[in-house]
């Protein structure tokens, strides 16, 4: 019962997060796909998995002279790099705000040697 207390464990019991097991972070994602297999899990390395994301185009660059009631702007996170393009508009009619985050993305598998599906028995 020592390792309940283990100090590094400590995210486990006050904000019910998994710590690491062999070096690999424990993430939920409740969407797995149904594909006639028992898959429970995907477990890799980041080159395993490759995404790609884009801003869009600022749709006055692709209409000149649209009129947007609106703003149209890019923000990035600082962290992880990745930018959306935020809409942000007033319907004023009934005032209600409106705020939208745009980007395109792909996804696809990378370096399948270093990738694993956990399939139950």
């Amino acid at each position: 019962m020592a390792w309940l207390y283990n100090q590094e464990n400590r995210a486990a019991i006050m904000k019910g997060e998994l710590p690491e097991v062999a070096g690999f972070g424990i993430e939920e994602y409740p969407n797995l796909p149904a594909n006639g297999a028992s898959l429970v899990g995907v477990v890799g390395t980041p080159d395993s998995t490759v995404y790609a994301q884009r801003v869009p185009r600022d749709p006055r660059e692709v209409i000149p002279g649209l009129p947007i009631p609106g703003n149209v702007g890019v923000v990035t996170e600082p962290r992880t790099g990745l930018s959306v393009q935020v809409v942000e508009y007033v319907d004023l009619n009934t005032l209600n705000i409106t705020t939208k985050l745009l980007w395109m993305y792909g996804t696809a598998v990378g370096n399948t040697n270093n990738l694993e599906l956990v399939e139950s028995q």
